[in-house]
């Protein structure tokens, strides 16, 4: 790990997958050093010219590519096999219900629990970039000035006041 909190080991080979049925029809392929829309291929061409390639655009992958990217010495890539959210059904929170079920969703099952009377409950995970946030409900809200005020008392540590973590929403937010 680099001083700069980057991890720095390189990709060194990188063979093709196999192809196979459940290979995903295209990939969102999304060059971190420049802010674009993502662009869709069959392939990645020149895999091998990129320090890192972040597989999967869910928010954790998203906020680790984009740290990345702060670093003008690293190339990366970040790719994510279920395209981009473009799609209104993944823009407006209304329509999140139409995602559970659809080719947004890697429709995952859970074991089933003996303690859910043998139940197997599905995992609802994005197949998108941003993830399971990009095709479930997400409401993004600072939390309150006193709750923060009281945490930073009852810690007695001064940097979880409300005024010190708003330079922190801030950044989140733009």
């Amino acid at each position: 790990m680099g001083r700069d909190g980057i991890c720095r080991r390189r990709v060194r080979h990188l063979s093709p997958a196999p192809r196979s049925p459940r290979r995903p029809e295209f990939l969102a392929a999304i060059p971190i050093s420049s802010p674009t829309v993502p662009t869709y291929a069959t392939d990645l061409q020149h895999p091998g010219r990129h320090d890192f390639i972040v597989c999967g655009a869910g928010l954790a992958c998203c906020a680790f590519a984009g740290r990345l990217a702060k670093s003008p010495a690293v190339r990366a890539l970040l790719i994510e096999p279920g395209g981009g959210t473009e799609l209104k059904e993944s823009l407006e929170p209304t329509q999140w219900p139409s995602n559970l079920g659809s080719d947004r969703n890697w429709a995952f099952v859970a074991k089933p629990n003996p303690h859910l009377h043998r139940r197997a409950i599905p995992l609802n995970m994005g197949k998108v970039v941003g993830g399971g946030s990009s095709i479930k409900v997400m409401v993004w809200a600072r939390g309150h000035q006193s709750d923060w005020d009281h945490f930073a008392e009852e810690a007695g540590d001064e940097a979880w006041r409300y005024r010190a973590l708003l330079d922190i929403y801030r950044r989140i937010e733009d």
